[in-house]
């Protein structure tokens, strides 16, 4: 499934970005997946149609976001053979490089990681979405709304150590930057997220 040579011409490339679904990924994975999972439930022909570019089964999606979680754990440790953001994120900030060449290559490294790690939290929101959404329906429109709009444990953890610092613009910078950062993570897969609330208010379970 995954080609780390990147010199297999068949595999088709996907490329990640920070804080936005894979709509390929999950399109790939919902295909994949299909078979697997239904006959492992031994659900009814009714309820196994399901579409490529959006969830229409709430126990199939909780699934594929397993399978998703899983590959972004393989590239994760992949990409940290050598060494993790964190180390790579100390030697930018010690400017712990010799050259040029060197410092773009830690650049580099630096942003992959750090996109792997964004999608790693992003995909743990969503599960906890997914997982918490039956709850949501029998509530109400308002309560799934708080579901999307809840901080996540990483985000409230980040929030906390800003809080902790001494007031001044660095402590503006970081609370600007954090904000549009959690609600541009709400935004940019908002469609996303009313699908799923569709897909509940129509009963689609299993």
């Amino acid at each position: 499934m995954i080609d780390f040579s990147f010199m297999d011409p068949n595999v088709q490339r996907i490329r990640l970005k920070k804080d936005q679904l894979n709509i390929m990924v999950l399109a790939y994975l919902r295909t994949f997946l299909k078979t697997v999972f239904f006959k492992q439930e031994q659900a009814d022909e009714s309820n196994s149609k399901v579409l490529l570019t959006k969830p229409v089964n709430l126990y199939f999606e909780r699934y594929v976001f397993k399978y998703y979680a899983s590959i972004l754990g393989l590239i994760k440790r992949a990409a940290e053979k050598s060494s993790t953001l964190a180390e790579d994120t100390q030697m930018l900030q010690e400017k712990n490089y010799t050259s040029f060449e060197e410092y773009m290559a830690l650049v580099y490294r630096t942003e992959r990681k750090t996109i792997i790690y964004s999608q790693i939290h992003l995909v743990n929101m969503v599960q906890e979405v997914l997982k918490g959404s039956e709850e949501a329906a029998k509530e109400g429109p308002v309560a799934y709304r708080e579901l999307i709009i809840k901080q996540t444990l990483f985000e409230s953890s980040e929030k906390n150590l800003i809080d902790d610092q001494k007031d001044g613009d660095d402590k503006d910078t970081w609370f600007k930057d954090w904000e549009h950062r959690y609600y541009w993570r709400r935004m940019i897969n908002g469609e996303y997220f009313r699908d799923v609330r569709k897909m509940i208010e129509g009963g689609n379970y299993l």
